[in-house]
């Protein structure tokens, strides 16, 4: 055989070689590819089953007053709310914002303010009355508590706060109530979004509380006690709030699965690759969803313990993108809720006491009230009638952890 001839025949071996080589890759990349198909069919299962078992768990929570009214209350907030459309109009932010400063000085509500509130005096009427519903939340994907719909109730119920603090200490104390009511209402089958709009709307109603007791009755205070105490113990759990987040961020992961599961492109090695990671990050947000079913997980204070250990542990590529410090959340929520028991038991103290601008000097029965213990500790808070506060562990983001009545 000449040299042309065994060239020849290299060059073929050569061509067989890389023909067989490639024909392996491919070989290669239809198993990995096969194989992250039944993965991901599998996890989709799994998704499914959780998110059912999700929709199937009822969210009730007794009516403060009144009848108790048929159906879910997200569907009658969603009804509700077109109607406050109005105050997505620049002009009514603004009129919004300047009244509750105004209430928070002390200062009188001006023309314009008065004016809002009166313009929406059924629609407020309305959105009061789907606190009489017993089943709350609502079901998975959520639809009512997407961030604008939030934002509009977060809204009307500000300018339903407003509208409180220029009624009598009763009907005021009554309607700061509902508003917490309302926001509670929501919750269950929301994300953290939501919890964190009923954090800051919560916030307001206690601090209205607090205006309100300054001249309210004996019997006025100790009516209010028993509604937030009632709202202390039907408040919504964040373990509940972390079970979505999980269950969305699979949602969120799997829009990405064409991409990293999807046809063969170049990059066979980084497809490979992130199609592992997506399938590990799927799996993993449906281990933790079942973590959180674990009703150990269901008070503040173990919440707080089983968001450290999440924290920081879906950074790029993961759950949310960048890294998610869940403890931050929980903490807030701990917080609005040590600020709603201890303003339940500033009203006992102050019903119990000869002024409303000071505590008694004997601690309340209600300070030893399991339902309005600390929520980081589950002891009982802080009674401190020297300093004038009812005190609890956690500080807020402003650095206060404590209530103390209204100056005046």
């Amino acid at each position: 055989m000449g040299p042309s001839s065994r060239a020849r025949v290299a060059a073929a071996a050569g061509v067989a070689g890389a023909g067989l080589a490639v024909c392996c890759a491919l070989f290669a990349w239809a198993r990995h590819s096969d194989e992250r198909r039944a993965e991901l069919e599998r996890l989709e299962a799994r998704h499914r089953a959780a998110v059912r078992r999700f929709n199937s768990e009822p969210h009730r929570s007794a009516v403060l007053r009144g009848e108790p009214l048929a159906g879910p209350s997200m569907k009658a907030v969603s009804e509700v709310l077109p109607r406050f459309r109005e105050l997505a109009r620049p002009a009514a932010k603004r009129t919004v914002e300047q009244a509750w400063l105004d209430i928070e000085r002390g200062n009188p509500l001006d023309a314009e303010a008065l004016a809002l509130v009166d313009a929406h005096r059924d629609a407020l009427v309305a959105l009061r009355r789907t606190t009489q519903h017993t089943t709350v939340g609502q079901r998975y994907p959520f639809v009512g508590s997407e961030p604008p719909a939030v934002i509009e109730l977060f809204r009307a119920q500000r300018l339903l706060l407003i509208d409180a603090a220029r009624r009598q200490p009763s009907d005021c104390l009554q309607i700061a109530a509902d508003v917490i009511r309302s926001g509670q209402g929501v919750v269950p089958g929301g994300g953290l979004i939501t919890h964190m709009v009923f954090v800051r709307i919560a916030g307001d109603a206690t601090e209205l509380v607090r205006s309100c007791a300054a001249r309210a009755t004996a019997d006025d205070l100790a009516t209010a006690h028993r509604e937030l105490r009632q709202l202390a113990r039907d408040a919504p759990v964040f373990a509940h709030t972390m079970r979505f987040e999980l269950l969305w961020g699979f949602v969120a992961i799997r829009e990405e699965a064409p991409r990293t599961l999807g046809p063969f492109d170049p990059g066979a090695i980084d497809w490979v690759l992130q199609g592992r990671d997506s399938l590990h990050a799927m799996g993993q947000a449906l281990v933790e969803e079942r973590r959180w079913r674990d009703p150990r997980w269901a008070s503040y204070r173990a919440a707080m313990v089983h968001t450290t250990e999440l924290a920081g542990r879906y950074s790029a590529g993961g759950l949310f993108g960048d890294p998610v410090d869940f403890t931050i959340y929980a903490r807030r929520g701990a917080v609005a809720e040590s600020r709603l028991r201890a303003t339940a038991i500033l009203l006992d103290a102050l019903g119990r006491s000869s002024s409303r601008a000071t505590l008694s000097t004997g601690a309340p029965p209600s300070l030893l009230d399991p339902v309005l213990a600390d929520p980081a500790t589950d002891r009982p808070m802080e009674y401190l009638p020297h300093r004038n506060r009812i005190a609890w562990s956690l500080r807020s983001d402003t650095g206060t952890q404590y209530v103390e009545p209204w100056p005046w």
